[in-house]
């Protein structure tokens, strides 16, 4: 099978498959906003220079991965 057509069979598939992957890709891109924003807030609100906003956005986000591995999404 071809590189291309590994990804062509998803062409038949079912629409609640597609509505799942287009949730999957909008959390994703969700996450990626909120940690950058994140930085941002830090650095340019509350005065943090970059390397603490980075390791405050770090903790946050390793405390999301605890939680969400221990109790569920």
């Amino acid at each position: 099978m071809s590189f291309i057509g590994r990804f062509t069979v998803l062409r038949g598939a079912p629409r609640e498959l597609w509505i799942v992957f287009a949730a999957k890709l909008l959390a994703f891109l969700a996450y990626g906003v909120m940690n950058s924003t994140l930085v941002l807030w830090l650095s340019s609100d509350l005065g943090y220079d970059d390397r603490h906003a980075g390791r405050t956005c770090h903790g946050v986000v390793c405390v999301m991965t605890l939680f969400t591995v221990f109790v569920g999404s």
